[in-house]
């Protein structure tokens, strides 16, 4: 999944900068094709031969991808010199890696329990470490300047906050589907799979005309207007998500989808003219870090509070079953908090310096893509 970035990378040295807008929409576009196909499949392949099959279902698209990369991709034009930074490599890792696996543990374990939190004061303190050692080292694995800058900054913390919220949206929808009546919708594992491809395919049209349409009107209407389109979606499923019918309920989810949509183009067009070519590499990795923080600690927060707000039912049999299930009170609460993310974001975006003003100049160079003036 490293490679990710390195597509919206490409897409600037690529293309002419007033078609990179669209290509970035029509890349967004592609994630939501993918969905179309892999939510029924995935589905039907883990409701009938079991989970573990969706994963090993996967490589054979990995090994044609490294196929298709040996063959076709070009090497980038903008190669920057100097040795790997070894000690930021370690550094990065001490602060991820413990990072994740409190988070992901703790739902189970606890927050308060000693693991999580030496897991966690563990990744703080190498975070620490990283900025000061970044900062001095001559060739940095992530430049600081470069992430720290106003518009970069945004397009950062506002992916990790996006990715935040709709995983925990993601969490609240897949307990609704397929817990059964009346607590939820009981449907099969293929049948949700199916429910959300009309959301898929919202996608895919919302994402390249966004893109097409953000070098007329800039980037940052964009952002704020999806922003506050995923919140009011999110605040309705608050409401009505366990009163609504199906069809209410699946309309609600593709209206939060067009709000992500608008935000995740507007943001990676954000983050990728404002920084300077040859470290767009770099920034679009680090983008990619932080939406992987973001949709790590989702689902960790989307199960605390399920155990939180939860009760026991007893299914008649012999012997009785006993189940936990989340309240409309937990689904509440996680789709209320998700809707303040976005509403979060909403005001974040008012910070975007524009990177659409003043139009593309003769010769296909931005105004606004140079490293002093956009960032």
């Amino acid at each position: 999944m490293a490679i990710f970035p390195l597509g919206f990378s490409l897409v600037r040295e690529e293309f002419p900068p007033e078609m990179v807008p669209e290509v970035q929409g029509m890349i967004s576009a592609m994630f939501a094709v993918g969905m179309v196909i892999a939510l029924p499949l995935g589905a039907y392949i883990s409701q009938n031969y079991g989970w573990r099959w969706t994963y090993h279902s996967v490589v054979p698209f990995a090994i044609l991808m490294l196929i298709l990369s040996v063959l076709i991709l070009r090497e980038s034009r903008y190669i920057t010199p100097g040795k790997l930074d070894i000690g930021g490599i370690l550094l990065l890792m001490a602060f991820v890696v413990p990072a994740i696996v409190a988070v992901t543990k703790a739902p189970t374990v606890g927050w308060k329990n000693t693991q999580t939190i030496g897991l966690l004061g563990i990744s703080a303190l190498a975070f620490v470490l990283l900025i000061f050692y970044e900062k001095r080292v001559e060739n940095p694995l992530i430049p600081i300047s470069v992430i720290s800058s106003r518009n970069p900054m945004i397009a950062n913390l506002g992916i990790m906050m996006a990715g935040f919220g709709i995983q925990m949206m993601n969490q609240a929808n897949t307990y609704i589907l397929q817990m059964p009546e009346p607590y939820g919708f009981g449907k099969t594992i293929l049948q949700s799979g199916l429910l959300m491809t009309p959301n898929a395919m919202v996608m895919l049209v919302v994402a390249p005309l966004t893109g097409k349409l953000m070098v007329k009107f800039g980037v940052r209407i964009f952002a704020t207007l999806g922003a506050v389109i995923g919140g009011i979606g999110l605040m309705l499923l608050a409401k009505f998500a366990t009163s609504s019918s199906l069809p209410g309920f699946i309309a609600l989810i593709v209206l939060t989808g067009i709000g992500i949509t608008l935000m995740n183009v507007s943001l990676i067009n954000v983050l990728i003219f404002s920084v300077d070519r040859r470290v767009m590499g770099v920034a679009t990795g680090a983008n990619s870090l932080f939406r992987s923080f973001g949709s790590t600690w989702g689902p960790a927060i989307a199960g605390t509070v399920m155990t939180t707000y939860s009760r026991i039912i007893t299914i008649p049999a012999n012997p009785p079953m006993h189940f936990m299930i989340p309240t409309d009170k937990a689904y509440e609460v996680l789709f209320s908090s998700s809707a303040a993310v976005f509403f979060l974001l909403f005001l974040i975006s008012f910070g975007i310096k524009e990177v659409f003003k003043g139009g593309f100049e003769k010769g296909g160079m931005y105004k606004s893509a140079t490293v002093e003036d956009a960032l």
